[in-house]
């Protein structure tokens, strides 16, 4: 069961008009978008949105979760935390099922933390399983940060031909 084998703690209350603008993401109902001065979690965590969205993080810094969100690591080491944090996104959709609600469903901590998570014996295992299931993550993440990049290339290229429209005329003809 995942209460058994991580730490799940749940935010506090943090509007955004009341955030102080700072380096610290803020988590709750969905993905980070806006900072605060302050953090009150962080290392390598999950971060499961408990209502709203349906959204999930993987983070590894400090970071401000609000109360609308659950953070997940493990309370053994840092690897086995990387291995929940790749079964918990595999699973999402079983996750996302926990949740109570006509409107808006809304997960519980003791719901989630009877979710059954399939835990390898041996370290080598787990670090065999991190590994395999981290890869199409990595890929993905990899590849959203190029496509990424390539926007910003297109931007600045933009932003040049619209500043020296003859200079990149004349050098497509040389």
């Amino acid at each position: 069961r995942l209460g058994e084998i991580s730490i799940i703690t749940c935010g506090s209350n943090l509007s955004k008009n009341k955030a102080v603008n700072g380096e610290y993401r803020v988590f709750g109902g969905g993905k980070s978008s806006y900072t605060h001065n302050n953090y009150n979690n962080e290392g390598y965590n999950t971060i499961i949105s408990r209502v709203g969205s349906n959204e999930m993080e993987i983070v590894n810094e400090k970071f401000y979760l609000t109360d609308n969100g659950f953070a997940i690591k493990s309370n053994k080491n840092t690897n086995l935390s990387q291995y929940l944090s790749y079964v918990l996104k595999y699973l999402f959709v079983k996750i996302i099922s926990l949740g109570n609600g006509s409107t808006q469903k809304v997960i519980s901590k003791t719901n989630l933390s009877k979710f059954n998570i399939p835990i390898p014996k041996s370290p080598e295992k787990n670090q065999y399983w991190v590994d395999k299931i981290s890869a199409p993550f990595n890929e993905k993440n990899d590849k959203q940060k190029l496509l990424e990049n390539l926007e910003q290339l297109h931007y600045r290229v933009e932003a040049l031909q619209k500043k020296y429209p003859h200079w990149l005329l004349l050098r497509k003809y040389s």
